[in-house]
C-alpha cells in the first residue's frame, strides 16, 4: 500500500537506477525490479531508444510513469505493476570499462547523433 503523497503520478518522470532486468517480455518491453534499496517492485520497460542484449544492472535511465498493467503470477495471484517508458538513454559511463553487472545494450547510430548532453 502506496500513501497518496508519495503514488506516481501519470506522465511524471524518474530516474531508474540500481534496477534490475528479470526477463525480456513482447517486443521492446522488459520486465524489471525497479524502487528503493529496500523494496524492489516489478515494472514493465518499455525500451524506445535502446536495444538490451541481456540480463544485468540498468545505467540510470530517465523514464515516464504511464500507468499499471495487470499481470498474472505464476502462482496464479494477479498484481497491477508500473509501466515505465525510457525517455533518454542511460547514463555515459566514462572510466574504463563497465562493470560486468550491467546490462549490456546497443543504440542505434541516429539515435546516438540526436543526444545532445
Amino acid at each position: 500500500m502506496v500513501p497518496p503523497e508519495h503514488r506516481p503520478e501519470q506522465g511524471a518522470y524518474y530516474v531508474i537506477s540500481e534496477s534490475w532486468i528479470v526477463r525480456k517480455l513482447a517486443g521492446k518491453e522488459l520486465l524489471i525490479q525497479a524502487g528503493s534499496q529496500l523494496q524492489k517492485p516489478d515494472a514493465v520497460l518499455v525500451t524506445t531508444k535502446t536495444h538490451y542484449q541481456g540480463s544485468g544492472m540498468l545505467l540510470p535511465t530517465i523514464v515516464q510513469y504511464s500507468g499499471t498493467r495487470t499481470f498474472t503470477r505464476d502462482n496464479g495471484s494477479v498484481v497491477d505493476i508500473a509501466v515505465l517508458e525510457e525517455v533518454s538513454l542511460p547514463a555515459q559511463w566514462t572510466t574504463g570499462r563497465i562493470p560486468a553487472k550491467y546490462a549490456r545494450f546497443g543504440v542505434s547510430p541516429a539515435e546516438n547523433l540526436q543526444w545532445k548532453f
